[in-house]
């Protein structure tokens, strides 16, 4: 927010003043640590429960708030094929 400061200098003849605004912003994102790759075992046909190793840091904010879309612990699925003694599976 904007404060507004008063200075007053006196001497023995007159007293003189000024004023000015201070304006305090939060203007540097916060710090992420993202894992560069993440490699999960498929647990089941829908793949695997992910957990994401994934800290904020912030200045000013002493937890900043994370949005991870997919959410953490959401099944993670993807489309990969593998075949095996002539038998095809997509995970």
């Amino acid at each position: 927010g904007t404060t507004t400061v008063t200075v007053t200098g006196t001497n023995a003849a007159t007293t003189v003043s000024c004023t000015f605004d201070v304006t305090v912003q939060d203007t540097i994102a916060p710090a992420l640590s993202c894992p560069s790759t993440l490699a999960l075992e498929a647990t089941g046909p829908t793949g695997a429960l992910a957990a994401y190793p994934v800290t904020a840091t912030d200045a000013v904010t002493t937890s900043p708030t994370l949005d991870i879309v997919p959410a953490p612990g959401s099944v993670s699925r993807w489309h990969i094929s593998v075949s095996f003694k002539g038998i095809t599976r997509s995970l």
